[in-house]
């Protein structure tokens, strides 16, 4: 594999969505969504919304994600019960 092809490669990796779900979703704002959903790019908070259906590709985590607003990006942390 050559340099090139392994940066495209994990470029690839980062542009992925990583869609997590929770029982209780904290925003940064305060406000909070319940069961919610967060998708991720690259670690970077992109989207949230109410858990309303079943969604493919979905990894349920334990606790509560909480979502700050660090160096003008939008980071989830996920609080263990």
């Amino acid at each position: 594999m050559t340099a090139q092809q392994e940066v495209k490669q994990v470029t690839a990796r980062q542009q992925e969505v990583r869609r997590l779900a929770a029982n209780e979703v904290l925003l940064a704002d305060g406000s909070k969504i319940a069961p919610g959903v967060v998708e991720l790019v690259g670690g970077i908070v992109v989207k949230t919304y109410p858990l309303t259906e079943e969604l493919p590709r979905t990894e349920w985590v334990r606790g509560t994600i909480e979502i700050r607003l660090e160096a003008d990006s939008e980071k989830a942390y996920i609080r263990k019960l």
